[in-house]
């Protein structure tokens, strides 16, 4: 049995790590389930929007699998109801995998 990853990280801390994650991800479910469809247009009209709403659909870009570098524009663009209601659902599925390095993040 490991004690650790090939990164050094101890299996207790890349427990610690996905407990957290999981709690993350339980908040950000609950915040997804809050937008009402009359709230999309008022985001899209922040040229700089506040930080957290920032780090929100910057980690929603991450978990599309988007490469390139966050773009405000860009992710408001492409934000519809239907999507908010895709990444719920979505998220309700989510799995880690065990072999996640957290030390990428």
């Amino acid at each position: 049995m490991l004690d650790s990853n090939q990164d050094g990280i101890s299996l207790s801390d890349n427990n610690s790590l996905l407990s957290e994650a999981i709690i993350y991800l339980d908040k950000a479910i609950t915040a997804l389930k809050s937008i009402q469809r009359i709230e999309i247009p008022e985001l899209r009209t922040f040229t700089c929007p506040p930080a957290v709403v920032n780090e929100v659909f910057k980690a929603i870009w991450f978990l599309e699998g988007k490469t390139d570098d966050f773009n405000w524009r860009l992710a408001m663009n492409e934000l519809t109801m239907k999507k908010v209601n895709n990444l719920i659902e979505t998220s309700k599925n989510f799995r880690l995998n065990d072999d996640i390095n957290f030390k990428k993040f």
